[in-house]
């Protein structure tokens, strides 16, 4: 079976693992495997790469949200021609990339992420309506979700998306790291992500001194390959 797998790499943070694990196990499975990446590829995933030339701007300012929005309406007619000859489409990127005749995965309710908190209350209702009616192509879609914290997300918000999946199932990533540099005994902060602001380093770093505890960081690259 081929199966085609929709990503964007212009790095490689927790998504980008998640569906290169999928593409090993499916490739051990005895499948053949191609990935369709839209926008600019930083990170070569080593499996035949479909170049979709249309890439996003990873910000939520009004002017990005507008290219954003335009983007995802041309990829939604461009990407037919990409996926013709896949026997089964995942979509592992689908904030970004409109195709819902296959799996969708979910990491975290990327739809609407930076408009709600981590327990899935909403910040901005008009733009929460927008978004609603943008992913509305994804009513009766197959969810994956890879967490039951991602699966909680969904159940509460996704019906006020509009969005009743037709089937749920939890496929939670499998991630190896090492802790020889990593102290044995001591009181520490242990964090694991991207070097980013959003991963919530800012707050980290005001809330470790306050319960008097050292802050370890093992983290991996913006871009490019993962680093520690």
């Amino acid at each position: 079976m081929r199966i085609c797998i929709l990503e964007e790499f212009t790095r490689l943070g927790g998504g980008q693992v998640y569906a290169l694990q999928m593409a090993r196990a499916l490739t051990e499975l005895g499948h053949s495997v191609d990935f369709v990446i839209a926008g600019e590829v930083r990170v070569d995933p080593k499996y035949p790469v479909r170049h979709v030339d249309v890439g996003f701007k990873a910000s939520y300012d009004p002017v990005s949200l507008l290219i954003n929005y335009m983007n995802h309406r041309r990829l939604r007619g461009l990407l037919s021609k990409y996926v013709s000859d896949c026997d089964l489409v995942i979509n592992n990127h689908p904030n970004y990339i409109p195709y819902s005749k296959g799996p969708i995965v979910l990491h975290g309710l990327s739809f609407v992420d930076f408009i709600i908190d981590e327990n899935g209350n909403i910040k901005n209702q008009p733009l929460f309506w927008v978004l609603s009616r943008i992913y509305r192509i994804y009513d009766e879609s197959f969810m994956i979700y890879n967490s039951r914290y991602t699966m909680n997300l969904a159940k509460k918000l996704l019906p006020k998306m509009g969005i009743e999946p037709s089937l749920e199932h939890i496929l939670s990533p499998h991630y190896t790291i090492s802790t020889d540099k990593i102290p044995q005994k001591e009181d520490y902060v242990l964090t694991l992500g991207r070097l980013e602001w959003s991963k919530g380093y800012r707050e980290l770093m005001k809330i470790a001194p306050k319960i008097r505890r050292r802050i370890i960081v093992q983290a991996g690259q913006t871009q490019g390959n993962q680093g520690k």
